[in-house]
């Protein structure tokens, strides 16, 4: 399967341009780029690819009328399942990077988080409680990417103080 260079990620596969280009006789060169969502979804796994990751199954919901469609986009989009999406100003792509960034971060910190509570481990909890603190923090700090919901701080504040509360009475239910 060809990969296409993320520079975050695997700049280091833009070596192998020269050697395309000996062995094939070129003075070009042949690297695809990934489009947005794979980028920042590939950003967002990277950092969990020492855990074993294999395989991830994503779902974007794009606009078929994306610029240089080239054709009739209708005519590819004839006997979709979902023939028409409305606000596509509001589409992922659209959004400012650290928005997408920030919401691929979440999509995925949350499911390990709801993994790891899931099975009672540990790492589990921690996660979880990276996740309120994050969201608390880009409220507070970054009012620009989410619109810095002080409504969502304080349920995130509500959250963490409930957990809080429901470890230090499952602590001292714990005998010595």
């Amino acid at each position: 399967m060809p990969s296409s260079p993320v520079p975050a990620m695997n700049a280091d596969h833009l070596k192998i341009i020269p050697y395309q280009q000996r062995a094939r006789g070129w003075k070009g060169q042949i690297a695809t780029n990934p489009n947005c969502s794979t980028v920042v979804l590939a950003m967002a796994l990277a950092p969990l690819k020492q855990f074993g990751i294999r395989r991830v199954i994503a779902t974007t919901m794009q606009a078929i009328s994306g610029a240089g469609y080239p054709g009739v986009a209708s005519m590819d989009i004839n006997a979709n399942v979902i023939p028409f999406i409305g606000g596509e100003e509001e589409a992922f792509e659209n959004q400012a990077m650290a928005w997408q960034a920030s919401t691929v971060y979440f999509a995925v910190i949350e499911l390990v988080a709801a993994v790891g509570l899931w099975l009672a481990t540990p790492w589990g909890a921690v996660v979880w409680l990276t996740t309120v603190v994050s969201m608390a923090v880009i409220e507070l700090m970054f009012p620009g990417i989410y619109g810095g919901s002080l409504t969502v701080v304080a349920f995130e504040a509500i959250m963490l103080s409930a957990y809080l509360v429901l470890a230090w009475m499952a602590a001292r239910e714990r005998p010595p």
